[in-house]
């Protein structure tokens, strides 16, 4: 038989159930549940004999959290959370999640010489200027990341120029 996994997530600010919030463990690729109306989720995972851990994933605009409360920026938080271990057909109850509201930070990426968006990749670095997020703009130079803590960022363009932008939020 399956573990079940029950929970719910709200916003911190206010207590209220957050709806389509994904939810995922370790060593799944895919969201395990999505939350519902009332923020409540169940899912049923299959024992691979791995402890893991269990975090939201993409809860855009606020910033996803590993149990038990500890917030994530990209994968920077996966595997310091609560491990579980439950036997087969064990349910595992109230792991709850209380999110915060975050910023994304986004833009598009332009040739300086003609003024056309490109695409390229992002590296976003924290004031220690330690990467903390890596991506790609699109053919439109559109990039975005995920929700982010309030603080002072840089944002570079790689490979044009190795130009870095200061972003404070």
């Amino acid at each position: 038989p399956a573990i079940v996994i029950k929970g719910r997530v709200t916003d911190a600010a206010d207590g209220h159930g957050l709806v389509n919030v994904p939810i995922q463990t370790t060593y799944d690729y895919v969201p395990s549940a999505i939350t519902a109306d009332d923020g409540e989720y169940l899912f049923y995972k299959n024992d691979r004999g791995l402890p893991f851990n269990i975090f939201t994933r993409g809860a855009q605009p606020r910033i996803d959290q590993v149990y038990p409360g500890i917030p994530c920026i990209y994968y920077q938080c996966i595997r310091t959370g609560q491990t579980f271990s439950p036997a087969r057909g064990s349910v595992v109850e109230h792991i709850d999640f209380a999110l915060q509201a975050g910023s994304a930070i986004s833009g598009t990426i332009y040739d300086a010489t003609t003024g056309l968006p490109i695409a390229g990749v992002i590296d976003i670095y924290d004031q220690d200027f330690s990467v903390v997020w890596s991506g790609e703009a699109n053919a439109s130079g559109a990039y975005a990341s995920g929700a982010w803590h309030p603080g002072t960022y840089y944002v570079k363009a790689g490979g044009y120029m190795g130009a870095v932008f200061g972003c404070a939020f």
